[in-house]
């Protein structure tokens, strides 16, 4: 098998069983924004979800891309959507938080070089305990629907 097809299985594998796990944590489809090179910002998506007892509160993240990784939501202020940081993203035990265009989500900020596509990078999440999640994102581009600029 060639070097094509094994890249191509195991993107395929990545991207049905792409999930980490820690501390009653899990990570679910975790995806990267593909941008035009040069663009020196992009944003990260997944699911959080904690099968743990009690709550955890995700408190920030890096990414050896990026120079800094931010917690962010939109807003909706009157007609305005904007986007602001978070100092910490709370999830309840047994509940499940979507990081998605247009609500929660990582920015990630001073690329260190242009993604490609199908990549697969590395994310790190800390909690307020101090505890360390490192997973994996496959970069894509967005999808049609959602426009999403910074």
């Amino acid at each position: 098998m060639n070097f094509q097809m094994v890249r191509f299985f195991l993107l395929i594998f990545l991207s049905y069983v792409s999930f980490a796990s820690f501390a009653g944590l899990e990570i679910e489809n975790a995806t990267v924004r593909l941008l035009p090179p040069g663009v020196p910002n992009t944003s990260a998506y997944f699911m959080l979800k904690n099968n743990g007892q009690e709550s955890v509160s995700i408190v920030s993240a890096s990414s050896t891309v990026a120079r800094k990784v931010e917690l962010h939501a939109h807003i909706m202020e009157g007609e305005v959507m904007s986007m602001v940081k978070q100092s910490e993203v709370e999830v309840e035990a047994g509940q499940s938080v979507h990081f998605q265009p247009g609500g929660l989500h990582l920015m990630m900020f001073g690329l260190q070089r242009s993604l490609k596509k199908d990549e697969v990078i590395d994310i790190q999440i800390v909690t307020s305990k101090g505890e360390n999640l490192t997973f994996s994102a496959i970069v894509k581009e967005p999808a049609a629907k959602h426009k999403h600029h910074h």
